[in-house]
């Protein structure tokens, strides 16, 4: 039995569709805002570890002789070694486009950069295809038994 609109009445048919792709067009952008999100995460999170190993490598490389002559009570960074490295601790990543090392004799500061290219974003925004994630560390130089490890 089919039954007849009153005059003036419209038709609720196809409703559905319109809102759901409204709706389609609104998930498509959040799923594809979390990709791009996870990317930039990933990247600065890598991009952390790089720091982190190079500030470590330049802050192992003391001063033998100050070490030595002062009966292990003074430690100090040997500047010119602790940077050099550093940077190849860095240079060694492919993920970095530009960094800064900063040595004094108590201290290593390590600052990298690097791009991560996007997923999404570019399809709605073709200006960024890539944006430019960074990270930085700083270690100062250890020396002795921390523990027995038992």
């Amino acid at each position: 039995m089919r039954r007849e609109r009153k005059p003036g009445a419209w038709s609720q048919r196809g409703q559905v569709l319109a809102l759901m792709a409204v709706l389609m067009i609104g998930i498509v952008a959040a799923v594809g805002l979390a990709v791009d999100a996870g990317l930039v995460f990933s990247a600065r999170r890598k991009l952390q570890g790089v720091a982190d190993a190079a500030a470590t490598a330049g802050a192992q490389q003391i001063d033998v002789n100050v070490y030595r002559q002062s009966n292990g009570q003074v430690v100090q960074l040997d500047p010119s070694t602790a940077y050099s490295a550093a940077v190849a601790r860095v240079q060694a990543s492919p993920l970095v486009r530009s960094y800064t090392v900063r040595v004094t004799t108590g201290r290593v500061e390590v600052t990298v950069r690097g791009p991560v290219r996007l997923a999404f974003l570019p399809a709605v925004l073709p200006i960024a295809r890539s944006v430019e994630v960074g990270a930085s560390a700083w270690a100062l130089p250890r020396y002795g038994i921390a523990g027995t490890g038992q």
